[in-house]
């Protein structure tokens, strides 16, 4: 996955935090993945979404102490 991640471009273009978020995410790494899916809210991304709703790590998200701020950042209740 790191090999993968080392041509996945710019986080910063539109999208391609998608990619570094899932791969914290996967990787256990719940505090960075935020920082990510920060950038995509910012770039007004749909994936957000999905990572939060119908994704596997919602529970993790929901439990980490940035869950609060990051909710109340996209409007969502905590």
């Amino acid at each position: 996955a790191a090999e993968l991640m080392s041509h996945a471009g710019r986080p910063e273009e539109y999208g391609n935090a998608v990619g570094y978020a899932l791969y914290h995410l996967a990787s256990g790494e719940t505090d960075r993945a935020f920082d990510y899916m920060q950038m995509l809210v910012e770039q007004r991304h749909p994936f957000v979404m999905m990572i939060l709703v119908g994704g596997p790590y919602a529970p993790a998200l929901r439990e980490s102490s940035r869950w609060p701020s990051f909710a109340r950042t996209i409007g969502l209740p905590y």
